[in-house]
């Protein structure tokens, strides 16, 4: 056989080469299928799953490639799934709470009494038309019977919380501070009905401090009253 007699039979295949391109050897069995065959099981395999769910969640569910669910998908013109895992979550967490939820609680009450997130709890509150659990916030009991007349650090180590819990609240709950045990002027004993100057003279302080304490009082005063 020349040279040109073997490019001749090289680009003609014989049959058994031919029949060979159209089958593929199975991986794990070693059996040898036809490719159109093992294609048409993988499209039934695949047609049996349940694509109301997203490709992520039946990868999750099933263990299969998210990439060939995400073809097999575009094969069978199935849409996309609208349950995803978070959906496919709340819905379990949603099956849980068999038990009529009392809406007078906060949510994150409601969710540490039925072991579920607050998010999922206010979820449940909009579904029922109620208003936000905002509206129920209750501050600690701890503030009502702390002794502001102490310093932030003290009523922390009472109460076992943070300093910066007990300075937010004596913001909110307009309490001034604590005065220093150090202070230089004794501004309990002040009579605040008489005029700047004449405090002024008896505390033996510049009429600027006086008038500076006065105007932190009166703010103070109108927080706790809710006028600013």
């Amino acid at each position: 056989m020349n040279f040109e007699q073997f490019q001749l039979a090289s680009i003609t295949s014989p049959p058994n080469i031919q029949a060979m391109s159209q089958t593929i050897e199975c991986p794990k069995c070693g059996t040898i299928v036809p490719k159109q065959t093992r294609y048409r099981d993988k499209l039934d395999e695949y047609a049996k799953l349940d694509w109301s769910l997203t490709c992520r969640a039946l990868a999750a569910a099933t263990g299969k490639p998210y990439s060939s669910l995400c073809y097999y998908r575009r094969k069978l013109g199935i849409p996309k799934g609208k349950l995803g895992r978070n959906q496919m979550r709340q819905d379990a967490k949603q099956r849980k709470l068999h038990e009529p939820l009392d809406f007078t609680k906060t949510d994150s009450e409601l969710g540490v009494i039925h072991g579920v997130t607050r998010e999922r709890i206010r979820q449940l509150r909009k579904d029922a038309g109620l208003p936000s659990s905002l509206t129920l916030h209750r501050d600690p009991e701890w503030t009502a019977k702390a002794d502001w007349s102490k310093n932030n650090k003290i009523i922390a180590s009472i109460f076992k919380v943070s300093q910066s819990s007990v300075a937010g609240y004596r913001h909110k709950l307009g309490i001034p501070q604590a005065a220093r045990h150090n202070a230089k002027y004794a501004w309990g004993t002040v009579d605040w009905s008489l005029r700047n100057k004449v405090i002024a003279e008896q505390l033996k302080a510049p009429y600027g401090t006086v008038a500076m304490r006065r105007s932190m009082l009166r703010r103070c005063m109108l927080k706790r009253l809710g006028q600013i």
